[in-house]
């Protein structure tokens, strides 16, 4: 027994030595390895350099190289989403949208403003909602609608996940609009070079009147003449009586017009608080006004003419990480009702269960399982770890004083480390 652990405890020390020596030869110099870590020796370091360029290649030549339809097929382009929302609306019977150079206009505002400020919502930080962009570009809107999205790839993929939300779909399907504009802006966003989406929905304040049909109108033959009657006697007068009628009653004013129910959302303000939701509302001929929020709601109060405010609390670990619609109710004193969801609050959800919807079911293309965007990631993340391998390489050598013959080991080290970073930004 005791023999057996001794040829344990010799066999264990013999292969600690080996990887011991092996570590050594790879990254401490020493005489044994001429003062040059084997991982550091220039014919290693000019692998590594031919490994990053090629592997930057294969992420350029793959889409080219895979057939055009695979990869562009359901790239996310003006023209694909459109076209996406109006297949869509055939299929219901509905009329399909007609592209509008302004709303393509705000549309794009709106997303580059979301790109340069940092923020993916109907209302921007600073109180500015989408229908100030549509305004800015000169469509004056009776409706008008906007469905956002973010950290998408394909065409398909986000025409899913908007058609999959009840609120983005009612946009696409509803019969008020005519008009379709739509945005697509690729940027920073949340740490990632993504593609952000603004889609806008339209129907013209004042729309042409249709041409009334002409309506023929025959004229009938003129009558022929009646014979001439024949002379009576004049009739006999008859008394007649005069009763003094008492004088008519004036006729009441006309009753004034009642304001019809209006909510001005180019005005509308959120505010978000730590425990709360503060909202102003501008609307005119309303009654009464409230906010729900989950199932909370807040009464709001005309503070002026016409202005609307109040707030709701909330509990950021009561809300589902899918997150609770904002939603304001108002009645009007023309008998309408107005129901508006506001802003999704979702403190708990990462980004991805934010703005995502559902998951992307159609990749651009894929070789051996890998698609071309987990290929690319995949190339980004090597850059990474190879920078930091050979830096930490590259330091563990010098704290042991590398030979001063061996210093353009380093020079050629940093020459590799440069190439990745400038491969890594291309």
């Amino acid at each position: 027994m005791e023999f057996l652990q001794d040829s344990f405890a010799d066999r264990l020390a013999h292969y600690a030595g080996i990887v011991h020596r092996h570590a050594k030869d790879h990254f401490i110099p020493h005489e044994g390895n001429d003062h040059v870590p084997h991982l550091l020796k220039h014919r290693v370091l000019f692998g590594y350099s031919a490994i990053i360029a090629l592997l930057k290649v294969l992420v350029i030549v793959v889409p080219i190289a895979l057939p055009a339809a695979s990869v562009f097929s359901n790239s996310i382009t003006v023209t694909n989403v459109i076209e996406l929302t109006n297949a869509a609306r055939e299929k219901l019977g509905l009329a399909d949208l007609k592209e509008n150079a302004k709303l393509d206009a705000a549309a794009a505002a709106k997303a580059n403003d979301m790109i340069a400020n940092g923020y993916f919502a109907h209302t921007s930080p600073t109180g500015v909602t989408g229908w100030f962009f549509i305004k800015q570009a000169g469509y004056a809107y009776r409706s008008a609608g906007e469905n956002l999205a973010v950290h998408y790839t394909t065409a398909e993929g986000l025409h899913e996940g908007w058609m999959a939300s009840p609120t983005h779909k009612a946009n696409i399907v509803s019969t008020k609009y005519r008009d379709i504009g739509v945005g697509v802006v690729q940027g920073e966003y949340g740490g990632y070079h993504t593609i952000m989406v603004v889609q806008m929905f339209g129907l013209l304040a004042s729309a042409p009147a249709p041409a009334p049909k002409p309506v023929a109108v025959a004229t009938p033959p003129a009558p022929a003449p009646a014979p001439a009657p024949k002379p009576a006697a004049p009739p006999a007068p008859s008394p007649v009586i005069v009763a003094s009628a008492p004088p008519a009653a004036p006729e009441p004013p006309p009753a004034p017009p009642v304001e019809p129910l209006s909510l001005d959302e180019s005005g509308l303000l959120i505010v978000p608080g730590e425990h709360e939701y503060r909202v102003e509302a501008p609307m005119t001929g309303a009654v009464s006004a409230s906010l729900s929020l989950g199932s909370a709601t807040a009464p709001l109060t005309e503070t002026s003419a016409g202005r609307w405010t109040g707030s709701i609390a909330y509990d950021a670990a009561a809300i589902p990480a899918g997150g609770e619609d904002l939603s304001l109710s108002a009645a009007g004193k023309d008998g309408t009702n107005v129901y508006q969801t506001l802003v999704t609050v979702a403190p708990q959800a990462r980004t991805n269960e934010v703005y995502a919807f559902v998951n992307d079911p159609a990749p651009k293309a894929a070789i051996a399982g890998v698609t071309i965007d987990d290929l690319d990631d995949g190339v980004h993340r090597f850059y990474v770890y190879t920078i930091i391998f050979l830096s930490a390489a590259m330091l563990l050598a010098m704290l042991h004083r590398i030979h001063r013959k061996r210093l353009s080991v380093v020079a050629h080290t940093m020459l590799v480390i440069a190439l990745a970073v400038v491969l890594m930004k291309i």
